[in-house]
């Protein structure tokens, strides 16, 4: 009787391991970890910068490179906090967050107010404050 082939072995082929893997061939070890996380921060940025942009209203008093400028800083300081708090929500790594949560900061032009104001009625719900 032949015997059973072993398992392959487990595979992470996220993005951020991705980034990782390119950033410690480039980088070495130590810096990867970080290279990788906000180069692919910077990498959602612009995809959603880009998406943010199309969507904009032509007559925003707010210049296009000031609206870059503003969600390149807000992306890179709370991108990484955003999908901490996210992830201890939704039980998932924060690492397979800082994509998605880099791009929707930077896509959602002109709509910061009205997702506060619903995320801050959203939390206040949750703990019953009126």
């Amino acid at each position: 009787m032949p015997a059973t082939p072993p398992h392959p072995p487990d595979v992470d082929v996220s993005a951020f391991a991705a980034a990782l893997a390119l950033a410690g061939f480039i980088w070495g070890p130590t810096a990867a970890q970080f290279v990788a996380a906000y180069a692919l921060i910077l990498f959602a940025w612009f995809g959603g910068l880009l998406v943010g942009l199309y969507r904009r209203n032509g007559d925003a008093r707010l210049p296009s490179w000031a609206y870059a400028l503003i969600t390149l800083v807000v992306c890179v300081g709370m991108t990484v906090p955003i999908a901490q708090w996210l992830s201890s929500y939704l039980g998932a790594s924060y690492t397979g967050l800082l994509l998605p949560v880099a791009f929707l900061i930077a896509a959602a032009p002109d709509k910061w107010q009205a997702a506060g104001s619903w995320a801050w009625d959203t939390w206040k719900a949750i703990k019953g404050i009126k």
